[in-house]
């Protein structure tokens, strides 16, 4: 392949000169804001089990009730709830889990 001849800008550009600093009140880009941080959450961990399809049915149903908008959270919120309270019944430490 041949190179391509470079093209004479005619003195447009001078290499030499530095250029001036831009001042921050002339950029366009937005400041960052900072926003507040997020308290740490805890991954959740999938448990597989079986359950009865009545009951299941039931705990869909509270699920759908209970929501409002935090429709996805509904569910671990529950089960949440439902192990803490066999936790307590059987003496055992109470897991608070802030979903």
């Amino acid at each position: 392949m041949s190179k391509k001849p470079i093209a004479d800008l005619g003195g447009l550009v001078q290499l030499d000169s530095p250029e001036p600093p831009i001042q921050e009140t002339h950029t366009l880009a937005p400041r960052a804001i900072a926003k507040p941080r997020k308290p740490a959450t805890v991954r959740l961990k999938k448990a597989g089990f079986l359950v009865h399809p009545k009951a299941l049915q039931q705990f869909d149903m509270l699920k759908a009730e209970l929501a409002g908008d935090d429709r996805r959270n509904a569910g671990p919120r529950l089960l949440n709830e439902a192990l803490n309270l066999l936790f307590q019944k059987y003496g055992k430490q109470v897991v608070n889990l802030n979903v």
